[in-house]
């Protein structure tokens, strides 16, 4: 047997869940915040007022991200995880080259100052709805606006 329960979200037991504690659930819709290094970026730009460049420095400073943070700031590194989470909650594996994903490397300050009130998750988030038809896709949202992230959106 192969585990892989560190591949997605790390010391949260997600995988687990969909497994046992959910099994007997009709599950219609994922969403969160998956990839830790753009959540810290996303983050030091909020909180702190970074650029993008200067938040991603202070992240490989801390050791957050890689020498090269491709995957994680392109949005690679949540497709992957969403991939994985998508089988194990509907039962059907979802293609990698399906994944319509969203990078955070062109967002800059003025994108982070978006009144709260109508932008809500400062991290990068994934989500994906229950498969209706084979052509069904996922979505990585870089902003997940107020009554935007529901099954009936689309990416």
């Amino acid at each position: 047997m192969v585990a892989f329960e560190g591949a997605v979200g790390g010391g949260i037991p997600i995988i687990k869940a969909l497994r046992e504690g959910l099994a007997a659930n009709r599950i219609e819709w994922i969403a969160g915040i998956i990839n830790g290094t753009s959540n810290f970026i996303l983050s030091e730009m909020r909180d702190r007022g970074l650029d993008f460049a200067a938040a991603l420095g202070e992240a490989q400073r801390r050791g957050y991200a890689e020498a090269d943070p491709s995957f994680d700031i392109e949005g690679v590194d949540a497709a992957h995880k969403l991939t994985i989470l998508s089988a194990l909650a509907f039962g059907i594996p979802m293609q990698l080259k399906k994944c319509f994903r969203e990078g955070i490397e062109k967002l800059t300050r003025a994108d982070i100052a978006m009144p709260r009130r109508s932008a809500t998750a400062s991290s990068f988030s994934a989500s994906r709805g229950a498969p209706r038809r084979a052509s069904s896709c996922a979505c990585i949202r870089r902003w997940c606006l107020r009554g935007a992230c529901s099954p009936t959106s689309k990416g």
